[in-house]
């Protein structure tokens, strides 16, 4: 089996997608569950990062100087002397000479020599055809093979003053060579970060590597992640400790670190599930490292998982007991859990290594406080305050004793109490009213800054979305929204144009009513909320376009006392038109649509050319009826397209008024509301706290 098939990945040198594939398997290949497995993906994954690495020093040698024989006419980047040599490092690099056997071990195929101790310095100058002695090897090669061996031993590894020799030898001071160092050493350390933090200060030092970082941060962070972590951004999270893994003799380190650091970032993600997970199997590798522990605590605190919380800080105080950390841990959680002797004592031990320790001296406090040990309570609260004097907390904990004292004094029996409460009364004394207000807003602002930010932007959204859906501000709407309906009866047309704008609607009675022919049609798309695309056209242009299927009104024009009206009526009103020509209905007047105004003159007009047709017809019977019938109309004037003005409203009886009044809102903006109101109560949370603290202070 193939190396790359192995990781399941294709032939690269990027080494961040080798680690990542490795990740990916070795949860399908764990050491405990499937031993071999894990040990055909183990040698797969070094094969990988090796030949990785080799490409990438030989780009980078390639760039700082070309070797003599190098081959430039067929464009080739030559590291080898012949065409067969790099032919066969291209089988080697595609999976071709490294297959397992049966047994899980290493097949080396005939075109490659058995791997002996010869170091990478000499692999290169027998690549070249060139065997040179060993003392006349490349400087910037043999000190890249004298950090690999410092970086393969452990303690030297993390040892700053082996690295301090090696940074001080010939070769970084050698200015022909140096960029060619740089460049190396900012690949090998890419790929080798697992370093204390005082090596990487020694390392940015040396090279600068922040300088070129800044010229373009962003390629840079690409091409070399880690070393922009930790040496240009320098986190302080990012960097652990390293001398507890001297004790772990049969632990595979590289692999611990790996698990450890890539718990770490999960929990700045906030994934604190998953990073427990991986800090739990680092664990199982090796259980002493109070850097794993301390994480571990901090992932079951989120978790809620306080048991294994108590359990994991216990023990970062047996691996570090003149550390405050696992004492800060276990001290809250006592607090949590209502053991306020065990958690006052934590406490305690904390101040006694650092008095001014403002969470020691807060959960101090509060213990005092639960305990009913009013004096000491203030005494703890009194020094954050000294150090802090705009801690809220400190200030509303001083303001709650000095109440309950008060409170206290004032069931006591008379006697002495009244210089007493004057002290406290001045304890409680409070500050400008303007000055209070300037520090309340600040407190505000410095606290809650995103969420205000957040429902400024949800408020311009809702106040925009909900004008444009429904047509009336969010304040209009809600304040009309129970209000009864007012429909108003009227005789006339001249009466619709003089109704007030708070009637919702008209109940008239409508005479003479004729279909125009002209359709309302109404097109809109699955996923739209609002009423869609409305058009008129001629009933019979709707059928050859095949949107008969959605039309939603009839435009008929009628009599109300003598004086025409445009209605827009449903099928069943149509219908009942049609047979009767007179109906009572009840409606929304509107403002004319041009389109109606178009459709509706063009049937005006073509009752005029009606009259010039029926005296051709031959049959007489046919002829006197459309006659009579335009003699009928002529009384109403309707044969004179432009005898009225261009109507300006029209009646539309399909969507009536109801009883909401309101166009309905859509779900969305409920959760939109929803979501404003936690943004609120979380403000307003804010707000009665710094209420109190404008009171006390």
């Amino acid at each position: 089996m193939q190396v790359w098939n192995i990781l399941g990945i294709e032939a690269t040198d990027d080494t961040a997608k080798i680690k990542k594939a490795y990740a990916a398997k070795l949860k399908q290949h764990h050491p405990e569950d499937d031993p071999e497995g894990y040990q055909r993906l183990r040698e797969a994954y070094d094969f990988a990062l090796k030949e990785a690495k080799r490409h990438r020093k030989q780009a980078a040698s390639a760039a700082s100087a070309e070797p003599e024989g190098l081959r430039e006419e067929d464009g080739t980047s030559a590291f080898f002397e012949t065409e067969t040599e790099l032919e066969q490092h291209h089988k080697a690099w595609h999976g071709e000479m490294f297959d397992l056997d049966e047994d899980g071990q290493e097949e080396v195929g005939s075109a490659s020599e058995p791997e002996t101790e010869t170091t990478y310095v000499h692999r290169r100058v027998a690549d070249f055809g060139q065997p040179l002695p060993r003392e006349q090897a490349d400087p910037a090669e043999s000190f890249m093979e004298r950090i690999e061996r410092l970086y393969e031993d452990f303690p030297s590894r993390i040892d700053p003053n082996r690295w301090m020799e090696e940074l001080n030898s010939d070769a970084i001071w050698n200015v022909s060579i140096q960029s060619n160092v740089s460049g190396r050493l900012l690949y090998f350390m890419d790929d080798h970060h697992f370093v204390p933090e005082a090596v990487w200060t020694m390392l940015e030092g040396t090279f600068h590597w922040s300088e070129m970082a800044a010229e373009d941060p962003e390629e840079f962070k690409d091409e070399f992640p880690n070393v922009y972590a930790y040496a240009v951004e320098k986190p302080s999270l990012l960097h652990l400790g390293y001398s507890a893994l001297l004790q772990a003799q049969d632990a595979d380190v590289e692999d611990f670190l790996w698990l450890r650091e890539k718990g770490l970032l999960l929990m700045l993600e906030q994934d604190y599930e998953s990073a427990a997970e991986l800090l739990e199997e680092a664990a199982g590798m090796f259980g002493a490292d109070p850097d794993v522990v301390r994480l571990l605590t901090e992932c079951y605190v989120q978790t809620g998982e306080r048991d294994k919380a108590l359990q994991a800080s216990s023990e970062l105080i047996r691996l570090q007991p003149d550390e405050i950390d696992g004492y800060l841990h276990r001290a809250r959680l006592w607090l949590d859990q209502g053991n306020l002797n065990e958690s006052l004592q934590d406490a305690n031990r904390i101040l006694e290594r650092n008095p001014s320790n403002r969470l020691a001296l807060s959960i101090a406090g509060r213990c005092y406080m639960k305990l009913g040990e009013l004096d000491k309570a203030y005494g703890m609260f009194k020094r954050i305050a000294d150090e802090q004097p705009n801690d809220i907390e400190a200030v509303l904990a001083l303001a709650d004793i000095d109440m309950q004292k008060l409170d206290a004094l004032k069931a006591r029996p008379a006697g002495g109490k009244q210089a007493e409460r004057k002290k406290l009364l001045r304890a409680l004394g409070s500050k400008p009213l303007g000055l209070r207000l300037k520090q309340g807003a600040y407190f505000l602002l410095a606290g809650k800054w995103v969420s205000l930010v957040i429902l400024i932007i949800l408020h311009l959204y809702a106040a925009s979305s909900f004008a444009k859906y429904t047509g009336e501000s969010l304040i209009g709407y809600f304040a009309h929204a129970d209000k009864p309906l007012e429909i108003r009866t009227v005789a006339s047309v001249d009466e619709l144009g003089r109704l007030p704008a708070k009637v919702d609607g008209v109940r008239f009675t409508l005479e003479k009513a004729q279909y125009t022919g002209v359709v309302q049609v109404t097109t809109k798309e699955e996923d739209e909320e609002d009423e869609g695309d409305i058009s008129y056209l001629k009933e019979e242009e709707a059928q050859k376009q095949g949107t008969d299927s959605v039309i939603t009104g009839y435009v008929f024009v009628g009599e109300l006392n003598g004086k025409q009206l445009i209605v827009l009526a449903n099928q069943k009103q149509a219908e009942q038109m049609g047979g009767r020509g007179k109906i009572e209905l009840e409606g929304t007047v509107r403002d004319t649509d041009a389109d109606i105004v178009s459709e509706y003159q063009t049937w005006r007009s073509h009752m005029a050319e009606a009259e010039a047709a029926a005296a051709a017809l031959p049959e007489k019977d046919e002829a006197d009826k459309i006659k009579n019938s335009l003699e009928r109309m002529k009384k109403v004037q309707m044969n004179l397209p432009f005898m009225y003005p261009k109507p300006e409203t029209y009646v539309d009886a399909v969507k009536t008024p109801t009883s909401d009044g309101h166009v309905r809102i859509p779900v969305r903006f409920y959760i939109l509301f929803f979501i404003m109101a936690l943004f609120y109560i979380s403000v307003f949370a804010e707000i009665r706290r710094i209420w109190r603290f404008l009171r006390y202070n």
